[in-house]
């Protein structure tokens, strides 16, 4: 991905335009990343991805990651992938979890819901705003 960053001298304007860019959209989807991210004080595998974040939108890189809430608060302050996407004010779903845990995005924190439900905050709406409630949906019941 290291080809992928904008070049040397380019205008402001070209940046935010990306007519620069020829490439694809770049998406990566990490599910159970903190079974993925590595032992505490370790570089886990997705931690070169960090330096990424800071291009991801000229480059048109997205990062999705899910994990469980359970051990979050910690791994904001030592998992560097974590802790730059905190930096950069990523919004996120918060579902039911601990809430002392602390503050997950934003100063948004985890609280108990029911199953599905959760808190988003966008990256604009995180530090400003209420998270707004939403729903994930259900796959029907088999029967079986």
């Amino acid at each position: 991905m290291s080809g992928f960053r904008p070049p040397p001298g380019i205008s402001s304007r070209e940046l935010r335009r990306r007519d620069w860019w020829t490439g694809p959209e770049l998406y990566a989807v990490v599910d159970d990343y903190d079974l993925a991210a590595g032992q505490a004080g370790q570089r886990g595998p997705l931690a070169p991805l960090a330096e990424f974040l800071t291009h991801a939108a000229d480059i048109g890189f997205h990062l999705v990651v899910a994990r469980r809430v359970t051990g979050a608060g910690r791994a904001l302050m030592s998992d560097p992938l974590l802790s730059r996407m905190q930096e950069f004010g990523t919004g996120g779903l918060i579902l039911s979890g601990d809430l002392r845990e602390g503050a997950l995005i934003g100063d948004q924190r985890a609280a108990r819901r029911p199953a599905g439900r959760g808190a988003w905050s966008s990256s604009s709406r995180a530090r400003r705003r209420s998270p707004r409630c939403c729903a994930s949906p259900s796959a029907p019941s088999s029967g079986t």
